[in-house]
């Protein structure tokens, strides 16, 4: 005698799960889709962000390893890296042009541009691979993003890391 009481129940209980079902199912069904569609927008960006930071680290190696070389190859590894972050931070900074180039070449900014040996030299394979190192995005210096000149002594408004050559 309870069968068709629970059965009439069981119907309608069924049919509001399946509105609400149907209505979430639905939902979930174009959010995926909006995922799938972001995560192939940022797979493409990657792509694209990676192709940009291969550009520039070839056009930038080079001459960052010479000038580093030149003005650091006889300092440590941390003091090559921040001798890379200040080029870096000029770059960066309004008062400076923004390419390594025009940074380096600036008049009256780096002896080894001013004599000519950056155009000769040969950095070592110690000071590639830091620059390579630095490029990439895997040294941290501490030097703040104002820093555009810095030495390992005080000289006026010169940034001093705090620690001594080895």
């Amino acid at each position: 005698s309870n069968i068709p009481k629970f059965f009439s129940i069981y119907q309608e209980k069924s049919k509001e799960f399946n509105e609400l079902f149907l209505d979430d199912y639905e939902s979930i069904s174009a959010m995926k889709l909006e995922y799938y569609e972001d995560a192939k927008m940022l797979g493409n960006f990657y792509v694209e962000a990676n192709q940009i930071a291969d550009a520039m680290f070839e056009e930038y190696y080079d001459l960052m390893c010479r000038i580093v070389y030149l003005e650091a190859g006889y300092c440590s590894t941390k003091e090559q890296y921040l001798e890379a972050n200040s080029i870096e931070n000029r770059i960066k900074h309004k008062e400076f042009p923004n390419t390594l180039y025009d940074v380096l070449y600036q008049p009256g900014q780096y002896a080894p541009v001013m004599n000519g040996s950056i155009d000769t030299c040969v950095p070592d394979e110690r000071t590639c691979k830091n620059v390579e190192f630095y490029l990439r995005g895997h040294a941290e210096t501490g030097m703040p993003d104002t820093v555009v000149y810095q030495a390992l002594f005080t000289q006026g408004r010169v940034w001093n890391p705090g620690f001594k050559t080895k």
